[in-house]
């Protein structure tokens, strides 16, 4: 058995407790340990979706109670690790995470092995991101450092750059009451212009307007100050019998940006513009098979022309003036 087969299995020998959830259009076994069940890991995932089918599309496994052996650890445990072949990729993230990922391409099966106390609030808001991210590599799907946003299936994709707007934007949609497909990674589909909500989390600065935090404060579950950057940790849940976590079709990408205007006035961006603004941050946190996410963020560019947009500073105007572009009146 080799050292990849030997932790999988450990780790699923760690975890009896399975839940299914589901993330984008996929069907997901979680298998936790009472560590991982009691850190609530499975509010952070969409419930299973009505045509999910008996055997899911992935299997993963949390575990922390249970010490991971030192073999099984890289020789330097203080750098980023990555190793990826045609059965495993593996990934060791060092201190203060403290996360071993392998992922078993050929039986969709994945684990996460923590090695601190808790899981870091921003982790629990996007568990298993690389193993998810391994799997949809190799279907028409690609996960996308975006938000989305939408009303009626009809969706606002927003790309580029951490502190442009996009969180504030979606986030202020959110509070309104629209569809809500997430504010930091989604998954799309260029073939079907789609985009689904990978996870039920959600960030928001606790410099943002106070009345946004308002508007927000009943999805808190936490607050963070890592990197003396205080956020509020957001989980999305259904209300009133109707879904706010929800996907659909694509009308409009976005790419928001600061520059003092208040009319959401947009320009059109170039595609090399959409392409940067699409894979910088993505790549980063999507790593192995570098050339596969390419190729689909490239087709994901020509799903519909892209926009910059500014959003202005009053956040109360944001969904009037996001709802004037889903309808093509801006």
């Amino acid at each position: 058995m080799s050292i990849f087969q030997s932790v999988i299995a450990l780790a699923f020998d760690s975890a009896p407790i399975g839940i299914d959830v589901s993330s984008g259009p996929f069907s997901v076994r979680l298998c936790l340990d009472e560590w991982a069940h009691e850190q609530k890991v499975t509010a952070s995932f969409p419930e299973p979706r009505p045509d999910a089918s008996a055997r899911p599309d992935l299997t993963l496994a949390l575990v922390g109670s249970t010490p991971l052996p030192q073999h099984f650890l890289p020789s330097d445990i203080s750098r980023c690790t990555v190793y990826e072949d045609e059965q495993y990729l593996t990934i060791w993230m060092p201190l203060p995470e403290g996360v071993l990922y392998v992922w078993d391409f050929e039986n969709n099966k994945g684990v996460m092995w923590c090695t601190t106390p808790v899981i870091a609030p921003w982790l629990l808001g996007r568990p298993f991101l690389p193993l998810v991210n391994a799997y949809v590599n190799r279907t028409d799907w690609c996960p996308l450092h975006a938000a989305a946003v939408g009303r009626d299936d009809r969706f606002l994709l927003m790309i580029g750059p951490g502190r442009a707007g996009k969180s504030t934007a979606a986030l202020s949609c959110a509070a309104a009451g629209w569809q809500y497909a997430g504010d930091d990674f989604v998954l799309i589909n260029p073939k079907l212009r789609r985009v689904e909500p990978l996870y039920t989390s959600g960030r928001l600065r606790k410099s943002a307007p106070a009345e946004l935090a308002t508007g927000l404060s009943r999805f808190v579950f936490t607050e963070t100050d890592e990197f003396n950057d205080p956020k509020f940790e957001l989980r999305f849940l259904a209300r009133n019998n109707e879904a706010l976590i929800q996907g659909g079709v694509i009308e409009h990408i976005l790419i928001p940006r600061r520059i003092g205007g208040h009319n959401f006035e947009t320009e059109r961006a170039k595609s090399g513009e959409t392409f940067s603004a699409m894979m910088t941050h993505t790549r980063l946190c999507s790593l192995g098979r570098a050339a596969q996410l390419t190729k689909k963020l490239f087709a994901a560019t020509r799903m519909r022309p892209a926009f910059f947009v500014d959003t202005g500073n009053d956040v109360g105007a944001i969904p009037a003036g996001l709802q004037r572009i889903l309808d093509g009146r801006s």
